[in-house]
C-alpha cells in the first residue's frame, strides 16, 4: 500500500519537515519511504499522491522535491518513478529531449509493469506545440525498457487527449 504523510516518526531519520511517500508492506509489515533519491537522501520538498503498481515494485507520485534526480532546476512539481527493485529513481515528466517542465504536473498513475505512467500537467513544454494558456493536459511516458537510475529521458512525455 502507497500513501504520503507528513508524520515524522513512521521511518528511522526523517528529518526533512515535510510531506513524503511511504510503502506498506502487508506481508512483512515494512514501512518504506519512497520519496528519496536513488542513494537514499530524503527529499528536500513535498512529495504526495501515490500510485503503486499490482506487484508493489513501481510507485509514481509527485514531487516538490529539487533532489530526486539530478538537475532539476524547474522549481515545479514533478512525476518520479520509483522501481523498488533496483532502487532507481526516474523523473518522468519531461520532454523527449530532456527539457523540463514549466508548470506543475500531478495525479500520476503506474501500470503494473512500470513502462506506462499518466499524469496531469499544466507544463507547455513536454511536448510541441503546446499553446495552451490556462489549464492542464493529460500526458503519458511509455519506457519500453525497465528504468534505470537517472536515465537519458526514455520516451517522451505524450498527449493523451488534445491541448486546451
Amino acid at each position: 500500500m502507497a500513501y504520503w504523510s507528513n508524520a515524522s516518526d513512521l521511518v528511522a531519520d526523517d528529518t526533512n519537515k515535510t510531506g513524503d511517500v511511504f510503502v506498506f508492506d502487508r506481508n512483512d509489515g515494512s514501512t518504506t519511504r519512497v520519496s528519496v533519491n536513488s542513494d537514499g537522501t530524503q527529499g528536500d520538498g513535498m512529495s504526495s499522491d501515490p500510485s503503486i503498481s499490482p506487484d508493489g515494485r513501481y510507485v509514481t507520485f509527485w514531487s516538490g522535491a529539487t533532489n530526486l534526480v539530478p538537475d532539476d532546476t524547474n522549481g515545479k512539481r514533478d512525476i518520479f518513478l520509483v522501481d523498488r527493485d533496483n532502487g532507481t529513481v526516474t523523473r518522468v515528466s519531461v520532454a523527449d529531449d530532456g527539457t523540463q517542465g514549466d508548470g506543475d504536473s500531478f495525479s500520476p498513475n503506474v501500470n503494473g509493469g512500470g513502462a506506462l505512467v499518466a499524469f496531469d500537467s499544466a507544463a507547455r513544454t513536454l511536448v510541441a506545440d503546446d499553446h495552451k494558456t490556462k489549464g492542464s493536459d493529460v500526458f503519458l511516458h511509455t519506457d519500453d525498457t525497465p528504468p534505470s537510475a537517472n536515465p537519458p529521458p526514455a520516451q517522451p512525455a505524450q498527449p493523451a487527449q488534445p491541448g486546451q
